[in-house]
C-alpha cells in the first residue's frame, strides 16, 4: 500500500532522519514490527468500552513496568501514566492514547488476519497507537 504525503511532509521526514538517533529509533521501530503487532493483537482482546477500560488499563500499567518506566500508575481517571526518563536537559515530551473503544463487551472474539491486515472490533481504535507507544519507548532504549 503506498500513500502520497505533501512536499513539506516529505521533506520534514527527511530532515528528521537525517538525524542518526532518529534514523537508529525508525529503524528499530522496523524491527520490532513483529512484537509491535502481537501487543496490538493483546491489547485488542482486552475490551475497553467507554469507563469500562480498567482491564486494559491494568494490562498497559504492566507492560510500562516490564519496560522499566518509573513512577507507572492508573490516575483517577483511569490513564496509565507513566516516565521515562532522558538522557539530557530537554523538555519533557507527553505521549498518549485513548484505551477505549466504541464497542460493547462481548464483542471482540477474535483477531484475524486476511491479506496481510487485521481484522477486528477496536484493532484500529487507538489500540495501534498504544502498541506503537510501546515499541517508541523500546526504540528509545535502544
Amino acid at each position: 500500500m503506498s500513500y502520497t504525503v505533501s512536499e513539506k511532509t516529505s521533506e520534514t521526514l527527511s530532515r528528521l532522519l537525517s538525524i542518526p538517533e532518529v534514523a537508529t529509533g525508525f529503524d528499530f521501530i522496523e524491527t520490532d514490527q513483529e512484537t509491535s503487532i502481537a501487543e496490538q493483537i493483546e491489547l485488542t482482546l482486552v475490551e475497553a468500552p467507554t469507563f469500562q477500560e480498567q482491564a486494559r488499563a491494568e494490562l498497559l500499567r504492566s507492560k510500562f513496568e516490564a519496560l522499566g518506566l518509573a513512577d507507572v500508575c492508573i490516575d483517577r481517571g483511569g490513564n496509565v501514566v507513566g516516565t521515562l526518563k532522558g538522557f539530557g536537559n530537554g523538555p519533557t515530551v507527553l505521549v498518549e492514547g485513548h484505551m477505549d473503544t466504541v464497542f460493547p463487551l462481548g464483542t471482540v472474539k477474535t483477531v484475524e488476519e486476511k491479506d496481510g491486515f487485521l481484522y477486528a472490533p477496536g484493532i484500529g481504535d487507538d489500540t495501534r497507537a498504544l502498541a506503537i507507544m510501546l515499541s517508541t519507548i523500546r526504540a528509545i532504549q535502544n
